[in-house]
């Protein structure tokens, strides 16, 4: 067709496929646990293990007294709360009824008698919902936060600063929290984490060894997890469909809880502890260059 031949991409302007390297190193930050490696891999490309920053990097000894309210509520709970975090879900969209949320997780610590932790991720309209369910429910604010409730309708600052010290709703059963927490040092004092099956929050979900919902398929492939939820189990799309929704995450939860599938999480939660993600990776950097 007599068309130019690029030596570099247009767009991009890095170099054609022919001027890359035959065998570039690959380096998967995921564990061989979780993800079949094939056979059929070359050698220049490995699965590393997940990258999980030191323990001794993230000063758990010192999370208490940074997050005092959650760590209080954690203290107070008879049983290892359930876990609930949708990260970037809300800004992307995904959540369109976030008072048909709280409605189901108001159903879910009546029904089940268990704590919950809801992180809202700073989405402004989750936030908006707990702070309206807080002024109908006075008893939902803690002893530290009462003085300033009367302040929730006026002042978005002190919203947010609330909602950063963490808010408890529906009895002090659930509490909201928008601040950030380091999951590897929160998900092994929960029950259950559900969420929205991010890589990240997904292997610390099993660095800790506790049931959890989504990286979807992959968890209940491996035994770790029920089948992946439906967005409208969670989020039900009109105040008529919340007892469905209820109903379904429910029996998620139940599944979420057998014997077996905890045994199977407390299994790959040994087995991802054991490896070093990041130490394998500088170590085959180090190698390739001759460091």
């Amino acid at each position: 067709m007599h068309l130019p031949v690029y030596i570099h991409d247009p767009v991009t302007e890095l170099p054609m496929i022919y001027d890359w390297p035959t065998k570039p190193l690959v380096l998967y930050g995921f564990s061989k646990h979780v993800v079949e490696c094939p056979s059929y891999w070359p050698n220049n490309v490995h699965a590393c293990g997940f990258w999980f920053l030191k323990a001794s990097l993230l000063h758990f000894d010192s999370q208490p007294t940074a997050y005092p309210e959650l760590s209080a509520f954690l203290d107070k709970s008879k049983d290892p709360p359930i876990f609930i975090g949708l990260s970037s879900m809300g800004s992307m969209g995904f959540i369109d009824n976030p008072s048909g949320l709280l409605r189901v997780l108001e159903g879910v610590v009546k029904t089940v008698n268990q704590n919950m932790i809801l992180f809202t991720s700073a989405y402004a309209p989750l936030e908006t919902a707990v702070i309206a369910a807080a002024k109908q429910d006075q008893k939902a604010l803690s002893t530290e936060l009462i003085e300033v409730n009367s302040e929730l309708n006026v002042n978005k600052s002190i919203n947010e600063n609330v909602l950063q010290r963490g808010l408890q709703l529906f009895g002090n059963k659930l509490f909201c929290f928008s601040g950030t927490v380091p999951y590897l040092w929160l998900f092994p004092k929960c029950c259950l984490v559900i969420h929205h099956g991010g890589s990240g929050t997904t292997a610390a979900a099993l660095h800790s060894g506790v049931p959890q919902f989504y990286w979807a398929e992959r968890m209940a492939w491996i035994g770790v997890s029920p089948p992946p939820l439906k967005r409208e189990c969670l989020i039900p799309p009109g105040s008529s469909e919340t007892h469905a929704s209820l109903n379904d995450l429910l029996h998620a939860i139940e599944e979420a809880s057998h014997p077996k599938v905890r045994s199977c999480a407390e299994d790959y939660g040994k087995r991802i502890r054991e490896e070093d993600g990041v130490g394998f990776a500088v170590e085959t950097i180090c190698r390739i260059m001759s460091i």
